[in-house]
């Protein structure tokens, strides 16, 4: 069984959190047919 610990985020989080949106921002971009606007991928990610 999977241990999941739920806590404040820290300072030392921020790498891993900015992977997370990248992922999830870029995934639904190609889910969504439009995967290859790039820019827009970028923008979505500086505004998150």
């Amino acid at each position: 069984m999977l241990t999941v610990d739920i806590r404040r985020l820290s300072i030392n989080d921020t790498k891993e959190l900015n992977h997370f949106f990248r992922l999830v921002i870029t995934d639904t971009f190609i889910k969504e047919g439009i995967g290859e606007k790039s820019e827009d991928i970028e923008k979505e990610i500086n505004t998150k």
